[in-house]
């Protein structure tokens, strides 16, 4: 049992590094977009001091 949990661990940790280098080279080279929620904090942000001006 503690293999098999080792295994995994290790499996997590390695799809992590590489979901990293990915995104890494993702957004250096303009291919990875803002997430919607991104944009979404940010129009309500715009529209709270658009209201409040």
């Amino acid at each position: 049992m503690s293999d098999l949990l080792e295994t995994l661990r290790s499996r997590r940790e390695f799809s992590n590094y590489i979901a990293s280098v990915a995104n890494s080279s993702l957004y250096r080279h303009g291919q990875l977009l803002e997430t919607r929620r991104i944009k979404d904090i940010q129009k309500l942000k715009d529209t709270v001091v658009t209201e409040a001006g």
